[in-house]
């Protein structure tokens, strides 16, 4: 998810292969020397862990698809997510936040991974019974180290009257979602202020989510246009769709497929909000838009 200078509306990437797509952090910072070479290829499997006091031990799985071997130091942070989608780092969570790092264990903690080889990370559920009912979200954060050995070319160094070399190094990071629950839990999900954009030759679907109970939700969302003569064809799909407590609402934008076989001018826009929890199939929410000629 990715988050535009559209307002309050959060565009939604639709790509092939950007489903459930790893928040990608990238810091700046000055020193001397390095080398960020192979730090982003780290891909992690599963992108987000649940809970929910059938088991106490899970695994990720990391894989290094670069060149090079790349580290990483691995820990639990705290992120508040705005109601458009955009994620900080927080250290201090506020009283309508329950966050889970008191409760996880990992190890290791820091993973050198060589290039094309996989290395497997646990993740402990600790005092488990000690928590009130509620859900709990903390997140994990994969933070690359830069390479030992240095690479500096003309590109990435630059030499100052002193005849210090100084490199601006990007420090990959990425975080996927770990989420505690214990004792009843419940959520109820409708989709609100539903309306067709037309930017260009493009189209976009705005929506609102809306969120009520103590836990959060997690799906897919699939748009079909429907005809005036009935005839249906999808037009719009996006996977692994969350709103977190404490948030309420979350603002999305969806890009459609403007093919000629859909006609915007009649028929009607039907959006269904899928749970993709444990296999479910349940809808959490749906909604048509009426189109006018």
């Amino acid at each position: 998810m990715k988050a535009n200078n559209t307002g309050k509306w959060q565009t939604i990437l639709t790509r092939p292969g950007n489903y459930n797509r790893l928040l990608v952090i990238i810091i700046l910072c000055l020193f001397v020397g390095g080398n960020v070479s192979g730090q982003g290829n780290l891909m992690i499997y599963p992108k987000r862990l649940l809970f929910d006091g059938t088991k106490k031990i899970q695994q990720l799985n990391l894989v290094n698809s670069g060149t090079d071997s790349a580290t990483y130091l691995i820990s639990v942070t705290d992120m508040q997510i705005s109601d458009s989608g955009r994620y900080e780092f927080i250290t201090m969570p506020d009283s309508t936040m329950n966050t889970a790092d008191n409760n996880l264990r990992i190890y290791p903690r820091k993973v050198t991974i060589p290039p094309n080889k996989a290395q497997v990370v646990k993740v402990q559920l600790t005092n488990y019974s000690q928590l009130r009912p509620g859900e709990y979200r903390s997140h994990i954060y994969f933070r690359a180290l830069p390479n030992e050995h240095p690479k500096a070319t003309a590109n990435t160094a630059k030499k100052d009257t002193s005849g210090i070399t100084i490199q601006i190094e990007a420090i990959f990071g990425f975080t996927i979602p770990v989420i505690i629950r214990n004792g009843a839990t419940e959520v109820k999900m409708s989709l609100g202020d539903v309306s067709l954009q037309n930017d260009n030759e493009d189209k976009w679907l705005n929506f609102t989510f809306n969120r009520e109970g103590n836990m959060s939700a997690y799906g897919e969302l699939i748009v079909n246009h429907i005809g005036v003569d009935g005839s249906e064809n999808q037009v719009g799909y996006a996977k692994g769709l969350a709103v977190y407590p404490p948030n309420t609402k979350r603002y999305c934008r969806l890009k459609l497929s403007n093919d000629k076989d859909t006609d915007y001018r009649g028929g009607k826009l039907h959006i269904v909000y899928k749970n993709l929890e444990k296999n479910k199939s349940d809808i959490l929410a749906e909604a048509d838009l009426e189109l006018l000629q």
